[in-house]
């Protein structure tokens, strides 16, 4: 039995239909898999980007409150050896204004059990100056004086009452707990918007008496202006606090690490910070362990906000004195995917315009193989029709490939069968003549035959008459 349920689209579309669909198949494969690649070489860049900024503020942290360590250990072993008299407040002022140049450090001071103080410091402008405190005097007075370039007092800058450092915290602790430790986190008097911690180590003689107490400040906003130049390296930010959640120092350009309370600048906890990321991360903690204590040492999450996927990491900090801080890493996804975007933007224009020169191609491909057959079918009516002029298919009789071959060949089939209608034509003709011929011969003959029945009965009845 005949399957006469062909396919009833053109020629042309069987032609233009798989063809496009085999190239959109693979442009989609292609683009996707450039997409997919493109995902993983972001993840694992932010990956890396999150190890190596967590390591370099390690690095930082480290180094930075590294070196009131280190200046107790060479402070320590310099009085051991005899080589720096604690009693001689002249010599104290010269090595403290001297470590003061060779250190990263903002203030050191020291003070005695019998109420002399030596304390060197850094202004803003980056000139040493010197507090001192003299209790040999009847009524001591806390006095603070320029230094020169050598350590040499200059003009008296200010003067006050009796400062009592025995009863603060940065001397009092190291001496009851007989060791190094850390303050909290203060504001300087003398200027208020400056917040710094101290390390404070006790000194004692040889017998074990107690010498005085020597402390070396660090002032935050040289750890904030770092985090600052890091995190605009990558376009993130990064904030560091303490395990209730008050800040300690913060990436952003804003004072969003302090706030005005009672008319006193105060330090902010981390989930009033003004900056979005930084507040939406700490909520997202709190939310999720309740307290900072339950906060696991290690944490890395997404979260979004304002829409835009953000990266974090959260590490823990300590330092061999009791420090424990954390730290916040927050990457936000767009510093990775801007050039993913213009490359799959760039991408998407690419394979439409594949895809159109495809289309066409194709249909260029396409009318040019079904164009021949187009005029060999239209040949083909024409010779039914007897119609058939050989001029027709010189373009395709003209190829040089199966088609013309085809189209030659159609011009042979179709001249042989010209002539052999001629031909049958003709024999057609002669039987039509000899048919005619044949008849009017029957005709003449019967006609004849008449004729001669006519005269021989006439003569018949001629005989009968004479008889």
């Amino acid at each position: 039995m005949i399957n006469n349920s062909g396919s009833k689209l053109p020629l042309r579309w069987i032609f233009i239909i798989p063809f496009i669909l085999q190239i959109f198949l693979v442009v989609s494969v292609v683009g996707w898999l450039s997409w997919w690649s493109g995902q993983r070489a972001i993840t694992r860049a932010i990956i890396q980007l999150k190890a190596e900024v967590s390591s370099r503020t390690q690095e930082q942290l480290d180094e930075y409150f590294s070196y009131p360590t280190r200046l107790a250990d060479l402070n320590l072993k310099v009085v051991q050896l005899g080589m720096l008299d604690v009693g001689n407040r002249e010599q104290i002022t010269r090595y403290f204004a001297e470590q003061m140049r060779l250190y990263a450090v903002d203030f050191i001071n020291f003070g005695d059990q019998n109420g002399n103080y030596t304390g060197i410091g850094r202004s803003p402008n980056g000139e040493l100056y010197l507090e001192s405190q003299d209790a040999t005097e009847d009524r001591p007075t806390f006095i603070t004086y320029r230094l020169d370039a050598q350590g040499n007092r200059g003009s008296v800058i200010t003067q006050e009452e009796t400062y009592n450092f025995q009863d603060e915290a940065w001397y009092r602790n190291p001496v009851e707990q007989n060791r190094a430790v850390w303050s909290d986190i203060y504001q300087w008097d003398e200027d208020p918007g400056t917040f710094s911690i101290s390390v404070s180590y006790p000194f004692y003689n040889n017998q074990g008496e107690l010498l005085g107490v020597m402390g070396v400040d660090l002032v935050l906003s040289q750890i904030k202006k770092y985090l600052k130049s890091l995190a605009m390296s990558y376009g993130g930010a990064i904030f560091i606090i303490e395990r209730d959640g008050t800040i300690v120092a913060h990436s952003s350009e804003d004072q969003s690490d302090y706030q005005v309370e009672n008319g006193k600048l105060t330090r902010r906890n981390v989930l009033e910070s003004s900056h979005p990321m930084v507040q939406g991360v700490a909520q997202q903690l709190i939310d999720e362990y309740k307290t900072w204590d339950a906060v696991p040492k290690s944490q890395g999450f997404k979260f979004r906000v304002g829409g835009e996927l953000h990266f974090i990491e959260i590490i823990s900090w300590q330092d061999e004195l009791g420090l424990d801080w954390m730290v916040g890493i927050i990457i936000p996804e767009s510093q990775f995917t801007t050039e993913l975007k213009n490359n799959t933007r760039m991408m998407i224009v690419v394979c439409v315009v594949a895809l159109l020169i495809a289309f066409g191609l194709t249909i260029y491909i396409t009318s040019w193989v079904t164009r021949p057959l187009e005029q060999l079918n239209q040949a083909a009516k024409d010779l039914k029709s007897d119609r058939f002029q050989p001029m027709s298919l010189y373009a395709v009789a003209s190829r040089q490939d199966e088609l013309g071959e085809l189209g030659r060949t159609f011009q042979d089939m179709a001249l042989v069968i010209s002539d052999r209608q001629s031909n049958f034509a003709n024999q057609v003709q002669e039987l039509h003549q000899q048919n005619s011929q044949f008849k009017q011969g029957k005709e003449d003959a019967k006609n004849l035959e008449l004729a001669y029945f006519k005269a021989l009965k006439k003569k018949a009845q001629s005989l009968r008459r004479k008889a």
